[in-house]
């Protein structure tokens, strides 16, 4: 920093202080310049931009293809290892993914199958969405913790990074029922209607699809064990009834839970579900 010139210095050494700082000044404009030219169109450098992309895992939100809206469900996701490779898991399977970052253009090569497992997710809706809509050229966003992919036809695959919710304190709101060794999305008209929050004091209250519960579930280790559900006495009938009727089996006695990829799955002996925090579902 170049300081005041006092009063009593000559004037010639004035003279060559304000040189100094036209210099500097000069300095200062050469370098702004310089900086710009590394950054595109979008003003962010495109280091920046692939840093945030890679080695997050990002949990799928929604799926948009052809103007339809699919919510995702706990245990889908997107991880890019680097520029070249991602892996995309899609319920019980998982797909090593051939992809070229480069700028805000994520390009998407072969898809190959590497794990499969033995759960309850069978969920081929949101497979084709994720399959069609993770393919070809797409143009990500990310901000903050959201990554948008957007396809040249509008197509949107939207995710969310961060760790998983809370067991405790977190709204979960079901969007997926399971029975008989594979699961399926909540009957049409019927999405948002069930919803749960498990509270610290192990009290449980919220809606099991058309009349509002309240019980008390116990945690201890991978397991909730619930207490007698008491609800309002609405007569439910159609989809919503089907809903509450699959509700009531699961939350009863003994549920084991897991809470990964941003969702909860219950599972108990009657049938299980799959929940996203409100937030997100």
């Amino acid at each position: 920093m170049i300081r005041p010139t006092p009063m009593q210095k000559q004037q010639s050494t004035a003279v060559t202080a304000i040189t100094a700082l036209a210099l500097l000044a000069l300095a200062a404009c050469g370098t702004e310049t310089s900086s710009t030219t590394t950054t595109g169109a979008s003003g962010e450098d495109a280091s920046v931009r692939e840093s945030a992309l890679t080695g997050v895992r990002w949990n799928v939100e929604s799926v948009t293809v052809g103007g339809r809206r699919t919510a995702g469900v706990a245990g889908t996701s997107l991880e890019f290892g680097d520029t070249t490779q991602a892996t995309l898991a899609t319920g019980c399977d998982e797909y090593e993914v051939d992809v070229s970052v480069a700028d805000d253009t994520v390009t998407v090569g072969k898809k190959r199958m590497t794990a499969t497992a033995d759960c309850v997710l069978n969920l081929d809706a949101l497979n084709e969405a994720l399959d069609a809509a993770f393919a070809g050229k797409l143009t990500s966003k990310v901000t903050g913790d959201r990554l948008t992919l957007t396809s040249s036809d509008g197509d949107v695959l939207a995710l969310t990074s961060g760790p998983p919710a809370p067991l405790t304190g977190t709204k979960w709101t079901v969007n997926a029922l399971a029975s008989d060794g594979s699961a399926a999305r909540l009957p049409a008209g019927t999405d948002g209607s069930a919803s749960f929050t498990l509270a610290a004091d192990g009290s449980v209250r919220g809606n099991l699809g058309c009349n509002g519960f309240s019980a008390r579930a116990k945690v201890s280790g991978d397991t909730l064990t619930f207490s007698r559900v008491i609800s309002t006495k609405m007569a439910c009938t159609g989809p919503r009834a089907a809903v509450e009727k699959h509700l009531l089996k699961v939350l009863r006695g003994k549920v084991t839970y897991e809470v990964n990829h941003g969702g909860l799955w219950l599972t108990g002996a009657d049938g299980g579900l799959a929940a996203l925090p409100a937030t997100t579902a």
